[in-house]
């Protein structure tokens, strides 16, 4: 059986707690990165009247919600 004393057994609760909240943080970052470039992806800026808006399917030419213009997306 493991014998554990009571140091060694918050010193491992800590070290993990600390691992844990590493591993959270880097797949929250790493979430909020993708989210982030999907966002951009889809936003419009209009060339006429600079409205900005999101287009929710693939293509490259959308029309400006508020004048009307047909806008591309620029890369």
């Amino acid at each position: 059986m493991i014998e554990l004393t009571l140091t060694e057994l918050c010193w491992a609760v800590v070290i993990a707690t600390l691992v844990l909240v590493t591993l959270f943080v880097w797949i929250s970052r790493f979430a909020h990165h993708n989210a982030e470039k999907r966002g951009v992806r889809r936003r419009w800026i209009c060339d006429l009247c600079l409205t900005v808006w999101q287009e929710q399917h693939k293509t490259k030419i959308a029309t400006c919600p508020h004048c009307g213009k047909r806008c591309m997306q620029k890369k």
